[in-house]
């Protein structure tokens, strides 16, 4: 099952989803390493079972984030951009995580949970944030978000 939102350049924002030996993989080298919680990009036919939610086999997977938690922590910072906004978040870094600090940009493709827009990201907020594997090694790291979790 894939769970996101319909956004302008998708066609579904839900999709039970077959993956089979002609399934064009990217990032993967077998569907094994599909974790739930991974953030994935699915290519499929043209035409679909059309039911709620809908049913297809994968034309291509791309697995955009692993689904691993890069940092949890304080948000501090919070700077307004053109299209999104960019801020430390403090942490610890713990068994679960990649980092203990992190400064994150979120805009409008990331996936939030918990809030509907990331205008509602205050200063103070305890947040965790999907990451991509590859990220600017400075300290402290720098990402785009994938996903945002607001905690509290």
């Amino acid at each position: 099952m894939v769970d996101g939102k319909k956004e302008s350049d998708t066609r579904f924002d839900i999709a039970s989803i077959t993956v089979n030996s002609q399934t064009i993989l990217e990032n993967i080298d077998s569907y094994s390493e599909i974790k739930e919680g991974s953030v994935v990009e699915i290519a499929m036919p043209q035409f679909v079972v059309q039911s709620y939610p809908v049913m297809s086999a994968a034309v291509k997977l791309t697995v955009i984030s692993n689904g691993e938690i890069g940092v949890r922590g304080t948000v501090k910072n919070i700077e307004q951009g053109k299209d999104g906004i960019t801020f430390l978040v403090e942490g610890k870094k713990e068994s679960d995580t990649r980092f203990d600090i992190a400064s994150i940009t979120v805009n409008s493709q990331t996936i939030l949970e918990n809030i509907d827009l990331y205008s509602e990201i205050k200063e103070g907020s305890i947040v965790e944030v999907v990451m991509p594997e590859y990220v600017v090694m400075t300290y402290p790291v720098m990402s785009a978000a994938i996903k945002l979790k607001v905690i509290k």
